[in-house]
């Protein structure tokens, strides 16, 4: 994610946009505190001192024509003032989810290879039978019966266990029957999945069936990129569309290699909203919409961790140590964005996702 000099926040239904403007930093500038002027138009914005000006423009609203002078940065170097918008903009584009559709073609020949070392991970002349979709997320086989008898047996007898030439897949890992792996080239200890040629951690094993994780992977030369920070932002972005409560908790974790289980904590402010963003340098600013969050990263199973727990309607998922790092250093970024004065809620960072 680059990080934009100018993000415009939108607030329709109080007709107003919080604008936060990056101050760079210029060595030969005077050490002094500086005074800013914004211009604003109808339709762009002008951020000017006594060394340079700077002028955006954009689209899809109208802002109130104003004049504030006497703007200073903040220590983070953000300047932020409020404006009127005189036309909203249509609130009713909710965000949308990408659908993860692999590379792996029914009845025909397919290889998959780790992304690290390219390392092929399947047996030769691997042919997929059945290439299916598995449920959402927060899929639970529970919801479908209205009482709990036999679903335990229920459950252990057809819980997503793929046969042998199965392929089932979601947007961040899929499930294929462990005896299509190359046993000379993955290796698996205490139910992890490694490649055996660089020791990159793919997925896990249970039973008879291998999960691995999309973004580990290449499925060929037709494979879009999937990151790890990618899958997050997917993974976050798909809980919140498919939640029912507008301000839905969601728990991540995680288990390094040594050290207790970490949490990261994310609760869900507004899961629709317009940002204006500058991008390469241009002056034209582009329109996103995102979810705004707060989020806490909790390093063991804390009290606040608890009481989350125990709230029903809190989703909670585990996700790969390199997948929870760039998440939470995604979320990071996204809080420097913000003047100081605005980093922190309840007690918790404030973020965006999907900028």
């Amino acid at each position: 994610m680059e990080q934009p000099q100018v993000v415009i926040e939108v607030r329709p239904r109080l007709h107003i946009c919080h604008i936060y403007y990056h101050v760079k930093e210029n060595k030969n500038e005077k050490t002094d505190k500086q005074l800013y002027c914004l211009e604003a138009q109808s339709s762009s914005i002008t951020m000017k001192c006594d060394l340079w000006k700077h002028t955006f423009v954009f689209d899809s609203i109208k802002i109130k024509p104003t004049l504030i002078n006497g703007l200073v940065e903040d220590e983070g170097n953000v300047i932020t003032c409020r404006l009127q918008i005189l036309v909203p903009i249509d609130e009713s584009n909710e965000a949308t989810t990408t659908e993860f559709v692999p590379s792996v073609v029914k009845d025909n020949p397919t290889q998959i290879s780790c992304r690290h070392c390219h390392s092929d991970l399947l047996k030769e002349e691997t042919r997929f039978t059945r290439i299916l979709p598995l449920p959402t997320s927060d899929f639970n086989p529970g919801d479908l019966f209205c009482h709990a008898d036999g679903y335990e047996e229920l459950e252990s007898r057809h819980c997503l266990h793929p046969r042998p030439y199965d392929f089932l897949y979601n947007n961040f890992f899929f499930r294929i029957h462990g005896d299509v792996l190359c046993g000379s080239k993955t290796l698996c200890e205490s139910n992890a999945l490694y490649c055996r040629g660089c020791e990159f951690r793919l997925g896990s094993k249970d039973r008879s069936s291998v999960k691995m994780w999309n973004f580990a992977v290449d499925f060929g030369p037709d494979n879009s990129l999937v990151t790890p920070e990618g899958d997050f932002v997917l993974l976050v972005k798909s809980c919140v569309h498919d939640s029912l409560s507008a301000m839905c908790k969601l728990i991540i974790t995680c288990q390094p290699v040594s050290g207790d289980k970490e949490y990261l904590l994310l609760w869900v402010m507004d899961r629709s909203l317009t940002l204006f963003v500058s991008c390469d340098g241009s002056n034209k600013l582009i329109k996103k919409n995102v979810i705004k969050l707060l989020y806490a990263h909790e390093k063991s199973d804390s009290t606040i961790v608890s009481e989350w727990k125990k709230n029903v309607n809190t989703n909670t998922f585990e996700i790969p140590e390199v997948m929870f790092s760039e998440g939470l250093d995604y979320l990071k970024r996204c809080n420097m964005l913000f003047p100081n004065s605005f980093k922190q809620a309840n007690n918790m960072n404030v973020g965006y996702l999907g900028i």
